[in-house]
């Protein structure tokens, strides 16, 4: 199972914290595929780009 623990969004809108917020539920549901322990990625994301890191024990992910 996944859950987000904390975040926090700077943006103007609602709908863009709304967006914003269901991208970073699909990357944490998608992590658990795609990352393994340790393991990093960077993904192209409109203007800039979002990292995320799986911990050592593959138990958290951490996105900024």
């Amino acid at each position: 199972d996944s859950v987000t623990l904390a975040f926090y969004i700077a943006t103007d809108t609602a709908e863009q914290r709304e967006q914003t917020h269901d991208i970073f539920k699909k990357l944490l549901a998608a992590s658990q595929k795609k990352l393994a322990a340790g393991q990093r990625t960077r993904l192209q994301w409109n203007d800039g780009s979002v990292c995320c890191l799986m911990d050592q024990k593959g138990a958290l992910l951490y996105c900024v």
